[in-house]
């Protein structure tokens, strides 16, 4: 019964890989023109902060207090690695101009 679940839960797992793969590489194909074979941290980043963003207001819509307060944390240090790869690059830029 054990290896029955184990393999009942892979299936489920690489369809939400699969999924997430699929979003990105349509976000990318969009935005760019060209499909990605892998999504970049940035990009999987992006993706975590946009469905935690919607986790936190189901959460908070069903008055889950606790829960959308680890959400909102989770949400804040997806946005706080986004904004710190953001402040590295631009670092980056100023010193190849100057």
């Amino acid at each position: 019964m054990i290896e029955r679940r184990c393999n009942r839960a892979q299936p489920g797992r690489e369809r939400a890989d699969n999924i997430r793969t699929s979003i990105v590489s349509q976000t990318s194909t969009q935005t760019l023109g060209a499909p990605m074979d892998q999504p970049s941290k940035m990009e999987n980043l992006q993706f975590a902060q946009g469905i935690l963003r919607e986790l936190r207001q189901k959460a908070e819509a069903d008055g889950e207090k606790l829960l959308t307060y680890l959400i909102d944390m989770a949400y804040l240090e997806a946005s706080d690695r986004i904004r710190t790869h953001w402040i590295g690059h631009e670092n980056e830029n100023r010193r190849a101009k100057g």
